[in-house]
């Protein structure tokens, strides 16, 4: 199943199967509204697929998403589906873009997050095969 958003799409979000993960790519540069139409999508591919585990690929956009923009979806997102175990890692060029507080405040939102510069290292952080 895959989520197109947005004219012109500013995301997709893909289901994978064994692994079970949610795999979101930004096509390009997002703005708030897309941002929150993503939130909410994702919210609702998640309840209906039961799969919490989520890599949010960032390195197609023309800057790296700011921290607050984590913030928000993390609020939104234990908010709503507080009851499960959440893991969020975000695929990003820019790795220096994101602060210690962007993973206190997910962490303390109830979601285990990662940043990593490619796919491969996300779903590997994901099901535990990393070394890192």
């Amino acid at each position: 199943m895959t989520i197109n958003a947005g004219k012109p799409m500013t995301y997709k979000i893909e289901l994978n199967n064994q692994p079970d993960y949610i795999y979101v790519a930004y096509t390009k540069q997002a703005n708030l509204d897309a941002r929150k139409s993503l939130t909410n999508d994702l919210i609702q591919v998640c309840k209906d697929s039961e799969i919490f585990d989520i890599i949010i690929d960032t390195t197609n956009m023309n800057h790296a998403m700011s921290p607050i923009d984590f913030f928000a979806f993390a609020d939104a997102f234990c908010s709503t589906v507080s009851d499960r175990n959440i893991k969020v890692v975000i695929v990003t060029r820019k790795l220096e873009k994101f602060t210690v507080l962007t993973k206190i405040v997910m962490n303390s939102s109830g979601i285990v997050n990662a940043l990593f510069d490619s796919k491969k290292h996300a779903v590997e952080w994901l099901f535990g095969d990393s070394k890192n």
